[in-house]
């Protein structure tokens, strides 16, 4: 079954699309005597990364960027005041109500991790000082949280990206924008001092608790490496498999989201940073093992949704599918140059083009338009691959995706059945991962790359914009 397009022959058609999916996720905007939230949701969830207020900030900060409207500068700046102050309602939530898998609301894209990354990116931004003491907040929890052992640190003892993974990709983005912070205030002080003001002695103390800072975060991200490293599974020829969970029903998932793809995402980001060639091997442990399992299509191939269960069902979108897994290969072919990397990308390309994703349904991909597991991961996806090869039939993908999402717009949203076992169960979700502020992202990225406009950024977990 194919997804509906609707033909587009003016750039302005997206905007407006934009538009329109912002109107509904402002919708679900409340303004307190704190800020603004999202009040979509109150659960453990109704502030994080994947369906929450700070995946919705994340879609204003893009917006901002790209279409400098003053309106979305003052909801980031309302946001923002709102998270500092409620960075931990969801494990505080969590600790009475319960939640879904023990240490979601402590974890990246459900919990506290994904929140700081997001103000962090604020940070950035604007160095709104709100930001920045949230996103400081975040790390000092981490700092007095993890567990200790002989093969290094851990959180919840589970290795992927959506739990102890991602915290380390939370403080390795948290090492890089606070040591740019380090280095700006270094400036500051050498300035004072050529004018002849010698009364910094706060600022020095504001270079010494943030280099402090820094070097704890460099610590936990290299111990919690290692410690996620010392549990990997050891194949024949090198090749290595991450699949430590204490969550029964999660094992065997290789990709990203879960898997040894995104824990060799985050070896290959660590090797960025260290420059420690065991992440780099370990990376290419990750490659090996993937390949191992790959699952030859017409053109190109694939990896399983899960081993052992679903071994012919390949989910073909961001979190379990291609678009995730070849983070790994694209960021490796970032950081080494090497061509072979990038010929993986395309080959999970052209895996995914021949089950017709993203235009067309199949058991691994359904009635969803969404960043996870639908159409909309892909916009990314074919930008990296276009400003990587400058392939003008990467930006004919883009805007045949740009068509199926206006062609899907339900009025000023998008509906979904976000449960591929129920998709007779419709929803119209506003979060980032699952709904309308992801897609309005997606848009976004469409129509700046089609009128030439700067402003995109991504955030971490994101080679193909970040």
């Amino acid at each position: 079954m194919e997804f509906k397009r609707e033909k587009v022959d003016n750039a302005d058609i997206f905007l407006d699309n934009i538009e329109k999916g912002e109107s509904y996720v402002h919708s679900f905007l409340k303004k307190t005597e704190d800020g603004i939230c999202s009040v979509e949701l109150n659960n453990y969830a109704k502030h994080n990364l994947y369906v929450g207020t700070a995946g919705i900030l994340h879609m204003y900060v893009e917006l901002y960027q790209v279409l400098k409207k003053d309106e979305y500068r003052v909801i980031i700046d309302n946001m923002t005041q709102f998270l500092e102050k409620h960075v931990f309602d969801g494990i505080e939530i969590a600790k009475k109500e319960g939640e879904f898998v023990p240490g979601m609301s402590q974890a990246f894209y459900s919990g506290i991790g994904g929140i700081g990354l997001v103000l962090n990116e604020v940070y950035r931004l604007n160095g709104d000082a709100h930001a920045k003491n949230g996103a400081l907040q975040v790390i000092d929890y981490y700092k007095n949280t993890f567990t200790k052992t002989e093969e290094g640190i851990y959180w919840s003892g589970n290795s992927p990206i959506f739990f102890d993974g991602g915290i380390i990709l939370f403080l390795l983005d948290s090492y890089d924008t606070y040591r740019k912070v380090m280095d700006s205030d270094k400036v500051l002080i050498n300035n004072d001092l050529e004018v002849g003001n010698h009364n910094s002695n706060n600022a020095d103390t504001v270079i010494s608790e943030n280099m402090q800072k820094n070097i704890k975060c460099l610590d936990m991200i290299i111990k919690g490496t290692d410690y996620i490293l010392s549990h990997a599974i050891e194949h024949e020829g090198g090749a290595i498999e991450i699949d430590n969970l204490n969550v029964d029903f999660k094992h065997k998932e290789p990709n990203f989201e879960f898997g040894t793809a995104g824990a060799g995402y985050l070896f290959t980001k660590v090797y960025e940073l260290t420059g420690d060639e065991e992440y780099l091997n370990a990376a290419k442990g990750s490659v090996q093992y993937l390949k191992s399992i790959a699952v030859r299509q017409k053109k190109g191939y694939l990896i399983p949704y899960k081993l052992g269960k679903y071994d012919d069902l390949f989910y073909l979108g961001n979190c379990h599918g291609p678009v995730g897994t070849a983070k790994l290969f694209y960021e490796l072919y970032k950081v080494t140059g090497k061509e072979e990397y990038l010929s993986e990308v395309k080959a999970l390309a052209d895996g995914a083009h021949s089950l017709k994703a993203p235009f067309e349904q199949s058991a691994g991909f359904w009635n969803t338009t969404c960043i996870c597991c639908g159409p909309a991961g892909y916009v990314p996806f074919y930008i990296g691959l276009y400003r990587a090869t400058r392939d003008k039939e990467w930006l004919e993908l883009i805007h045949r995706v740009g068509e199926v999402l206006v062609g899907n717009r339900m009025d000023n949203h998008w509906n979904i059945a976000f449960d591929r076992t129920k998709t007779d169960v419709i929803t119209a979700p506003a979060g980032y991962f699952t709904g309308t502020a992801g897609i309005v992202t997606a848009l976004l990225q469409i129509y700046a790359i089609e009128k030439k406009l700067d402003g995109i950024t991504g955030l971490i977990d994101d080679p193909y914009i970040g």
